[in-house]
């Protein structure tokens, strides 16, 4: 029945469809209009024609004031009906007349060989005398690029003109039609693997998708990160995006022949680093250049590049800001801050802006003249300092003065400063959602955005503000990041959530942001489900979607890894919650294994933890976690709870199963998760009768 009602909309009709069923929740008229490119009135039109279509299929459009609009269906029937609009990306009678002239010229420009008239009417189904009405808004759209299209009577199309300037209008022409948010995709991802948006996208993709195969942007974008290293500067996305897409036209273009003869170039900013580059670049493209002149090329490209790295670059030299220097103390810094993160908060393990503090104090009195006070010789503690001045004295003491570090009273004095303010971070962003902040639209406005960010959602801890080029070629940056909020799609470059907002933050994006966060509420709904109150065992949270045998892992950060990504496989933490367990081991060492080859990771419920779960994993070889006793380990259970009353019982029972020799072994060689979920239910009755001490180091 969804066939009828794909047949009778228009474009702009299937762009706004397309959009609602992508939606889980309810969205404005002016966010469609802002996100899909169009204006209200044409939003609310495409509504209009919407709702009357879909009233024929019994199905309603629930227009909510101060909410939005929601199409109220099941995920398998928005899904056909997604099917048919991508489907039905070869019916051209849906175009109007502007959209019908742009397609014409990515045709003309993009289909590698002359095509007749009668050729290119018979691809498009477009009707003669629309045809040739059209033809005319064609050949004036070229002549702005002084190209000439030349046809005579029964002969294909010729297309007259330098062969830069025909360069250039395929590059505009793929902007148009495609849009920005599609070519930085198609610039990291195979052409099939990048997300399509409006229909007429997808329908102009699929007539550009052989040129878009051969001109093998991914190849070339990582020509130019390469250069990006090379030269220590991060050109502009836009910049980036541009030259990439002229490489990949370059690279279609030569290879069929067609090359530049003569190049327009600036002497005043020809550099002859570039022009090794051009070259090297130009041998990747053509690596057997017989019988071709690239001379002209090498020289256009090598003043292209010139202009990209001098004036489409960042400023800050394409480094990132790294509150850490590179002091003589910066391996010292960083040992005090894992010492005071092991007595005071494991939150500040990650503060940065607390090493950074500590490594200036210490470079500042590196040279001061003062009293060396060597081991033995330490300051007493004074009964008028505060509390956690008088823990960092006894602590840090031996430490510094080992270093033979000066001024330690003073030092410890400001570091007790620095270490109060930075309790005051942490403690204020224990329930923070860590996220990256990935923009395409420029510098000025990712920074006005991540303004926006801070000032509206205190909530969450902007950890990084990267462009798509650097996320793409660093996966890194999102390690222990619970979302990604990005002005672009992203596609499927990261398993991390994807927010996609505007760059402008709208209060709908804001919404979007909060829901998806859970942020009006620290303790999830679910934090304390009824059976723990019955004095039930582990295994009646464990099933077979958080258990994993014969895990292959070289070090302990990987089984924590491991562990971690099943509970983040069952929604029951943030992937920040990972990364916290990484960090408590690092700082505590093997307290984790709890009896011989069995290891309990965990973390604290404000580190990420949104519901009661725990994972079960076995190892294909042991790792030695450290311990002195109860190496190596064979057997990782991850856990996780919002609340630290929930899991008392729980745990007592973890501790009484894995006290038994016998239930160690049978986990360890257990062959599935079936067979592990079978020895549990059998030791029920074990598990019912915890013992009063729990086993462990």
């Amino acid at each position: 029945m969804f066939e009828k009602l794909i047949s009778c909309l228009s474009s702009n009709s299937k762009k706004v469809l397309a959009a609602l069923l992508n939606q889980a929740d309810s969205i404005s008229a002016q966010h469609l209009a802002d996100s899909l490119n169009l204006s209200i009135s044409q939003v609310r039109y495409s509504i209009k024609k919407i709702q009357a279509c879909l009233a024929f299929s019994g199905i309603e459009i629930l227009q909510k004031p101060n909410e939005g609009i929601l199409i109220n269906l099941k995920a398998q029937e928005k899904q056909k009906i997604l099917d048919l609009i991508q489907g039905d990306q070869e019916d051209f009678g849906i175009l109007n007349q502007n959209e019908r002239v742009q397609l014409l010229i990515q045709i003309i420009l993009t289909s590698g060989a002359d095509l007749t008239p009668a050729e290119i009417r018979e691809a498009t189904e477009i009707s003669y005398t629309s045809f040739y009405r059209d033809i005319d808004k064609v050949r004036a759209w070229l002549e702005s690029f002084s190209l000439k299209l030349v046809a005579k009577r029964n002969a294909p199309f010729h297309l007259a003109g330098e062969e830069l300037k025909i360069r250039e209008a395929i590059q505009e022409i793929l902007f148009q039609n495609l849009g920005q948010d599609f070519l930085v995709q198609a610039c990291i991802l195979p052409v099939e693997d990048v997300e399509l948006g409006a229909i007429e996208r997808s329908l102009f993709f699929h007539k550009a998708q052989r040129m878009l195969k051969e001109m093998e942007l991914p190849l070339c974008e990582r020509q130019i990160r390469e250069l990006e290293k090379k030269y220590n500067r991060n050109l502009f996305d836009r910049t980036h995006i541009e030259l990439t897409l002229y490489l990949g036209i370059m690279k279609n273009r030569i290879r069929t022949g067609m090359v530049i003869k003569n190049a327009p170039v600036n002497k005043d900013n020809e550099r002859v680093g570039y022009a090794s580059d051009a070259r090297k670049i130009l041998d990747d493209v053509h690596p057997n250049q017989a019988g071709l002149d690239l001379d002209a090329e090498t020289q256009y490209l090598a003043n292209l590049l010139s202009q990209c790295f001098i004036y489409g670059a960042n400023d800050s030299g394409g480094q990132r800001l790294n509150i850490n220097t590179k002091g003589s103390h910066s391996k010292l810094s960083r040992a005090v801050v894992h010492e005071i993160a092991k007595y005071l908060h494991a939150g500040l393990y990650e503060d940065k802006e607390l090493t950074g503090c500590i490594e200036w104090e210490l470079d500042h009195n590196a040279d001061q003249r003062g009293f060396a006070e060597t081991a033995g010789s330490f300051p007493k503690i004074s009964a008028s300092r505060n509390s956690t001045e008088q823990i960092l004295s006894k602590i840090l003491t031996p430490i510094l003065a080992a270093e033979q570090v000066h001024n330690i009273e003073e030092i410890i004095m400001a570091i007790s400063n620095h270490t109060l303010a930075a309790l005051e971070r942490v403690r204020s962003s224990s329930f923070q959602r860590r996220v990256l902040l990935v923009c395409g639209a420029g510098i000025a406005t990712a920074f006005s955005l991540r303004s926006q960010l801070n000032t509206l959602l205190p909530e969450i801890d902007v950890v990084e503000m990267v462009s798509v080029f650097e996320l793409a070629h660093d996966t890194a940056l999102i390690e222990g990041c619970d979302a990604i909020i990005s002005t672009i799609p992203l596609g499927n470059i990261t398993s991390v959530p994807q927010i996609k907002v505007n760059s402008l933050l709208t209060e709908e994006d804001i919404a979007h942001i909060r829901r998806t966060l859970e942020l009006d509420s620290r303790y999830p709904l679910e934090a304390a489900p009824p059976f723990v109150k019955r004095q039930s065992g582990f295994n009646e949270i464990l099933d077979s979607h958080t258990i994993q045998t014969a895990i292959q892992a070289r070090q302990p950060a990987e089984v924590i890894e491991a562990a971690g990504r099943l509970l983040l496989k069952v929604d029951a933490i943030w992937p920040s919650y990972i990364n916290a367990m990484k960090n408590l081991y690092s700082l505590y060492g093997a307290y984790m294994v709890i009896a011989p080859n069995t290891a309990l990771l965990h973390a604290g419920p404000e580190m990420g933890s949104k519901k009661l779960a725990i994972s079960l994993i076995t190892l294909e070889k042991p790792i030695a976690f450290g311990h002195k006793l109860y190496d190596p380990v064979k057997i990782a259970l991850a856990f996780s709870s919002p609340v630290n009353s929930v899991h008392t019982d729980i745990l007592s029972h973890v501790f009484s199963f894995f006290a038994l020799p016998e239930n160690r072994t049978l986990i360890a060689n257990a062959g599935s998760a079936e067979q592990i979920l079978s020895i549990l239910k059998s030791s029920q009755q074990a598990l019912a009768d915890p013992v009063a001490a729990p086993v462990g180091g």
